[in-house]
C-alpha cells in the first residue's frame, strides 16, 4: 500500500528472495547479485534468473548459461541448454526441482549429500517442450511444468516421491487453455490454479480436468504477462506481472458456486434436510445419472424422427419428381436465352468493330494511368493510417478527396475489395509479416497494426491463414530482430 524506497539498477531485476535472516537477495539479467542493496562483485556469474531458500536455510542460484550453484559448487553444466535454469523449487520430500531448457532435473536426496539427479525432457516421450520457462509445487504437491509453446503438464509429486515414478499429464489450446505460452502459475485460497500467459488468463480445475478462460483488461498490453512474475498475497488476493504493470484479481469473485472436490453424501439435501442412502458421485459430468437419461431421451427422440420420416418416404420421392419435371422445363427456357444471348453478342460485336482501334488504345491508357495514379495513393494512405484502430471507410474516401459511394464503388471495381475489408486485408497480410520477422507478442504485434480486439485479431487472422497467430509463428520463417 506503500512504496517504502526506490532503487535503480543498470540492469533489470530477473528476480527475489527474502531469506529466513530477511536478507534481500536481488538477481539481475546482466550484473549478477545485489545483497540488501550492495552489489556482489565477487559472482562469477551475471544473469540471476532464480534463487531458492532451502529448508536448512542454504541458498540455490539458478543463472542463465552458468547452470546451478549451490555453496559455490556448480550443478547442471554438462550442456548448454541445461545451464539455463529459468525456476526452482522444493518438494514435500525435499527434492529439488529445476527448470531448464533442456527439460526439467530433480535433485534427489539433497540433503543426504547425495548427488542422485532425475532427467525429465522429450527424450523420454515425458514432455511435450524441453524450455521450461515456470516451474510451481501446489499445495497437494503436484508439480507444474511450463512447455513452453506446448500449454503446461502436471507430474504427480505423490507417486514420484513414494516410488520415483513419473506420472505426467498434458494440457494444451485442445483443452481450452487460453494460450500455450505458459508464464507463471498461482495457487489461490480454493484450491484453484490460476495460468498467466503470453496472451491472457486462465484458471484450472485439477479435480474436473476443466479450465476457464479470462481477459481482465481492455488494454491490449495489460492482458500480456511477465515470466515467473506472480504471487498470492496476504488477503487472498492474486497480482501478475504484465508488459504495462500489475494485474491484481480477486479470485472468490470467480470461484462462487465452484468446488475443487467431488460431492459427498453431506452435501446432498431435499427441501433444506441431509438425507442418507445411496448417493451417486461421479467426477465425470457425462457419467452422471442426468447425463445417462438425457442419452436415452436422445435416442427416444431420434427413433421418432426416423420413423416419421420412413412415414413421408413416398410424399418426398413425389416432390422429388415434381422438382425434376420443373427443372425439365427451366433446362429448355435456359437454352432458348443461350440461343437469343448469342444473337445479341453477334450484334454488339458488330456495333464494337465501328470503333477505330486507334481511339480504344487511347482510351484505354488513359485509364489505366488514372487507376494506377488512384491504387499508389490507396496503398499510401493505408500504409500510414493502418495503425490507427478508428480508421474508417468514410475518413478514407475523405483523404482520397471523393464521396463514400464513388469511393466505394471504384475500390469494389479496381480491387475487388470494399475500403474496409481492403484495410483488413492490409492489417492482416502487415501482422503475418510481424510474426514471422519479430519476436514482438502476438498480443502487441496485434495492436501494432490497429486490432485491439486480441479474440477478434485471433479469428481473422485464421479466416485468412487458415491457422492462428501462434501456429504461424510456430510453422513460419524463424528469422528474429
Amino acid at each position: 500500500k506503500k512504496v517504502l524506497s526506490t532503487t535503480k539498477r543498470e540492469k533489470s531485476t530477473y528476480c527475489i528472495l527474502l531469506d529466513k535472516d530477511s536478507t534481500l537477495w536481488e538477481g539481475t539479467k546482466g550484473a549478477g547479485i545485489y545483497i540488501n542493496g550492495e552489489h556482489k562483485t565477487d559472482s562469477p556469474f551475471i544473469d540471476i534468473y532464480s534463487m531458492h531458500e532451502d529448508k536448512k536455510g542454504e541458498l540455490w542460484i539458478g543463472t542463465f548459461g552458468a547452470g546451478l550453484f549451490y555453496k559455490g559448487k556448480a550443478f547442471l553444466t554438462n550442456d548448454a541448454d541445461s545451464k539455463h535454469i529459468r525456476s526452482i523449487a522444493e518438494d514435500k520430500n525435499g527434492s529439488l526441482w529445476v527448470a531448464t531448457s533442456n527439460g526439467v532435473y530433480v535433485m534427489n536426496d539433497i540433503y543426504k549429500g547425495k548427488t542422485d539427479i532425475t532427467h525429465i525432457s522429450t527424450k523420454d516421450n515425458n514432455l511435450y517442450s524441453n524450455e521450461l520457462r515456470s516451474l510451481f509445487i501446489d499445495s497437494n504437491g503436484n508439480i507444474y511444468l511450463a512447455e513452453t509453446g506446448e500449454g503446461f503438464a502436471i507430474v504427480d509429486g505423490n507417486k514420484y516421491n513414494k516410488n520415483r515414478e513419473i506420472v505426467i499429464k498434458h494440457y494444451t489450446d485442445k483443452d481450452s487453455l487460453i494460450n500455450t505460452m505458459v508464464q507463471s502459475f498461482v495457487e489461490d485460497n480454493d484450491g484453484f490454479i490460476w495460468i498467466a500467459t503470453e496472451f491472457g488468463i486462465s484458471k484450472f480445475n485439477l479435480s474436473t480436468e476443466t479450465i476457464k478462460s479470462y481477459f481482465f483488461s481492455k488494454n491490449m498490453l495489460n492482458n500480456i504477462y511477465s515470466e515467473n512474475c506472480g504471487i498470492r498475497l496476504d488477503n487472498g488476493h492474486i497480482a501478475f506481472g504484465t508488459n504495462n504493470g500489475i494485474i491484481i484479481i480477486n479470485p472468490s469473485v470467480y470461484n462462487k458456486g465452484e468446488k475443487t472436490t467431488d460431492i459427498s453424501a453431506d452435501d446432498v439435501t431435499v427441501n433444506g434436510q441431509k438425507k442418507s442412502g445411496i448417493v451417486y458421485v461421479m467426477s465425470k459430468w457425462w457419467k452422471s445419472p442426468w447425463a445417462i437419461m438425457c442419452y436415452v431421451a436422445i435416442i427416444i427422440l431420434i427413433f421418432f424422427i426416423r420413423r416419421k420420416i420412413k412415414r413421408d418416404n413416398s410424399r418426398f420421392h413425389k416432390a422429388i419428381k415434381e422438382l425434376n419435371q420443373k427443372k425439365d422445363e427451366l433446362v429448355s427456357e435456359k437454352d432458348q436465352l443461350v440461343i437469343e444471348k448469342e444473337k445479341l453478342n453477334a450484334e454488339n460485336e458488330v456495333i464494337k468493330d465501328q470503333y477505330s482501334a486507334e481511339v480504344r488504345i487511347r482510351r484505354q491508357e488513359e485509364i489505366n494511368s488514372l487507376d494506377e495514379e488512384f491504387i499508389n495513393k490507396v496503398e499510401s494512405i493505408t500504409n500510414r493510417e493502418m495503425a490507427r484502430a478508428d480508421f474508417s471507410a468514410d475518413e478514407f474516401a475523405e483523404m482520397m478527396g471523393m464521396g463514400r459511394t464513388v469511393f466505394f464503388n471504384k475500390m469494389k471495381k479496381i480491387t475487388g475489395y470494399s475500403p474496409k475489408e481492403y484495410i483488413k486485408l492490409k492489417r492482416i497480410k502487415r501482422a503475418a509479416e510481424l510474426i514471422s520477422t519479430t519476436s514482438k507478442p502476438i498480443g502487441e504485434i496485434g495492436f501494432t497494426v490497429g486490432i485491439e480486439d486480441p479474440l477478434y485479431f485471433s479469428r481473422v487472422f485464421k479466416q485468412a491463414y487458415g491457422m492462428t497467430p501462434t501456429e504461424w509463428r510456430k510453422n513460419g520463417t524463424q528469422s528474429k530482430e
